[in-house]
Protein backbone atom coordinates (compact mmCIF):
# COMPACT_ATOMS: atom_id res chain seq x y z
CA UNK A 1 0.00 0.00 0.00
CA UNK A 2 2.69 2.06 0.91
CA UNK A 3 4.54 1.35 -2.69
CA UNK A 4 1.22 2.14 -4.27
CA UNK A 5 0.73 5.69 -2.42
CA UNK A 6 4.05 6.97 -3.33
CA UNK A 7 4.35 5.66 -6.65
CA UNK A 8 0.58 8.04 -7.05
CA UNK A 9 2.49 11.07 -5.80
CA UNK A 10 4.97 10.80 -7.78
CA UNK A 11 3.19 10.24 -10.56
CA UNK A 12 1.26 13.60 -9.79
CA UNK A 13 4.65 15.44 -9.20
CA UNK A 14 5.52 14.64 -12.63
CA UNK A 15 2.66 15.04 -14.05
CA UNK A 16 2.33 19.04 -12.94
CA UNK A 17 6.10 19.90 -13.58
CA UNK A 18 5.85 18.31 -16.81
CA UNK A 19 3.23 20.98 -17.89
CA UNK A 20 4.71 24.28 -17.47
CA UNK A 21 8.24 25.81 -15.74
CA UNK A 22 9.57 28.80 -14.29
CA UNK A 23 9.53 31.98 -16.67
CA UNK A 24 13.25 33.09 -17.01
CA UNK A 25 15.17 35.82 -18.52
CA UNK A 26 16.80 33.30 -20.63
CA UNK A 27 13.57 31.53 -22.11
CA UNK A 28 12.01 35.29 -22.75
CA UNK A 29 15.16 36.89 -23.97
CA UNK A 30 14.24 37.98 -27.60
CA UNK A 31 11.35 36.09 -27.96
CA UNK A 32 7.78 37.40 -29.53
CA UNK A 33 3.96 36.26 -28.41
CA UNK A 34 0.70 36.66 -29.66
CA UNK A 35 -2.53 36.69 -27.90
CA UNK A 36 -4.09 33.52 -27.54
CA UNK A 37 -6.42 34.16 -24.89
CA UNK A 38 -7.73 37.33 -22.31
CA UNK A 39 -9.76 37.34 -19.44
CA UNK A 40 -10.41 39.35 -16.33
CA UNK A 41 -12.90 39.87 -13.48
CA UNK A 42 -15.06 42.47 -15.04
CA UNK A 43 -16.26 40.23 -17.71
CA UNK A 44 -14.17 42.09 -20.43
CA UNK A 45 -12.60 40.21 -23.66
CA UNK A 46 -10.19 40.80 -26.08
CA UNK A 47 -10.89 39.90 -29.73
CA UNK A 48 -7.37 37.91 -30.42
CA UNK A 49 -8.04 38.18 -34.31
CA UNK A 50 -6.37 41.53 -33.33
CA UNK A 51 -2.91 41.50 -33.89
CA UNK A 52 -1.97 42.14 -30.30
CA UNK A 53 2.03 40.80 -29.31
CA UNK A 54 4.27 41.07 -26.67
CA UNK A 55 8.37 41.09 -27.08
CA UNK A 56 11.27 40.69 -24.64
CA UNK A 57 13.71 42.52 -26.54
CA UNK A 58 16.64 42.09 -23.73
CA UNK A 59 16.90 41.42 -20.36
CA UNK A 60 14.87 44.62 -19.21
CA UNK A 61 12.96 45.77 -22.14
CA UNK A 62 9.38 44.76 -23.39
CA UNK A 63 7.54 45.98 -26.25
CA UNK A 64 4.61 45.52 -28.22
CA UNK A 65 1.51 45.85 -30.27
CA UNK A 66 -2.23 46.31 -28.60
CA UNK A 67 -4.05 46.02 -32.32
CA UNK A 68 -3.48 49.94 -32.81
CA UNK A 69 -0.97 50.90 -30.96
CA UNK A 70 2.59 50.29 -30.11
CA UNK A 71 3.72 50.13 -26.37
CA UNK A 72 6.78 49.96 -24.29
CA UNK A 73 7.99 49.70 -20.77
CA UNK A 74 10.91 47.80 -18.54
CA UNK A 75 10.26 44.25 -17.14
CA UNK A 76 12.15 42.62 -13.74
CA UNK A 77 11.32 38.67 -13.46
CA UNK A 78 11.23 37.57 -9.71
CA UNK A 79 11.20 34.12 -9.63
CA UNK A 80 7.78 33.53 -11.26
CA UNK A 81 6.46 36.99 -11.17
CA UNK A 82 6.78 38.98 -13.84
CA UNK A 83 6.34 43.00 -13.15
CA UNK A 84 5.82 45.34 -16.02
CA UNK A 85 6.39 48.69 -15.39
CA UNK A 86 6.87 52.65 -16.98
CA UNK A 87 4.91 51.76 -19.74
CA UNK A 88 3.93 54.03 -22.37
CA UNK A 89 2.32 53.99 -25.78
CA UNK A 90 1.69 55.47 -29.31
CA UNK A 91 -1.49 57.41 -29.50
CA UNK A 92 -3.54 56.86 -32.67
CA UNK A 93 -7.01 56.54 -32.05
CA UNK A 94 -8.69 53.79 -33.33
CA UNK A 95 -12.12 53.97 -31.70
CA UNK A 96 -13.65 53.91 -28.76
CA UNK A 97 -13.69 50.12 -28.10
CA UNK A 98 -10.34 49.79 -29.36
CA UNK A 99 -8.95 52.20 -26.75
CA UNK A 100 -10.79 50.77 -23.85
CA UNK A 101 -9.52 47.35 -24.76
CA UNK A 102 -5.73 48.72 -25.34
CA UNK A 103 -6.35 50.43 -21.50
CA UNK A 104 -7.39 47.31 -20.20
CA UNK A 105 -5.01 45.37 -21.60
CA UNK A 106 -2.09 47.59 -20.51
CA UNK A 107 -3.75 48.12 -17.24
CA UNK A 108 -3.15 44.08 -16.37
CA UNK A 109 -0.07 44.14 -18.22
CA UNK A 110 0.96 46.60 -15.35
CA UNK A 111 -0.15 44.61 -12.56
CA UNK A 112 1.98 42.23 -10.63
CA UNK A 113 1.29 39.05 -13.00
CA UNK A 114 2.72 34.76 -11.74
CA UNK A 115 4.19 33.81 -15.30
CA UNK A 116 4.61 29.95 -16.38
CA UNK A 117 6.01 28.81 -19.57
CA UNK A 118 4.60 25.54 -21.07
CA UNK A 119 7.39 22.59 -21.34
CA UNK A 120 7.50 22.54 -24.67
CA UNK A 121 8.30 26.73 -24.32
CA UNK A 122 5.16 27.40 -27.02
CA UNK A 123 2.49 28.79 -24.74
CA UNK A 124 3.44 31.96 -21.89
CA UNK A 125 0.21 32.47 -19.61
CA UNK A 126 0.82 35.43 -17.23
CA UNK A 127 -1.79 35.98 -14.34
CA UNK A 128 -3.14 38.16 -11.39
CA UNK A 129 -5.68 36.37 -9.03
CA UNK A 130 -6.93 39.20 -7.47
CA UNK A 131 -8.21 40.89 -10.52
CA UNK A 132 -8.51 37.59 -12.03
CA UNK A 133 -6.38 38.58 -14.64
CA UNK A 134 -5.17 35.77 -17.26
CA UNK A 135 -3.20 36.65 -20.54
CA UNK A 136 -2.14 33.32 -22.60
CA UNK A 137 0.13 34.10 -25.28
CA UNK A 138 1.48 31.51 -28.40
CA UNK A 139 4.97 32.01 -29.25
CA UNK A 140 5.42 33.22 -32.53
CA UNK A 141 8.23 31.70 -34.07
CA UNK A 142 11.03 32.54 -36.83
CA UNK A 143 10.98 36.36 -35.63
CA UNK A 144 13.90 37.90 -35.09
CA UNK A 145 13.99 40.68 -32.73
CA UNK A 146 16.85 43.23 -33.40
CA UNK A 147 18.89 44.00 -29.80
CA UNK A 148 18.17 47.79 -28.69
CA UNK A 149 21.56 49.35 -29.04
Amino acid sequence: MKNFLFAVIVLAFTMTSCSSKQVTTENLLGSEWKLAEYTDNSGFSINTEENITISFRDSVMVTGNTGCNLFLGKYSLNESKIKIENIGSTKVFCGEDKAEMEQNYLNALSLELNAEISSNGKELTLKNAENGVSIKYTKCDDIEIPQMQ
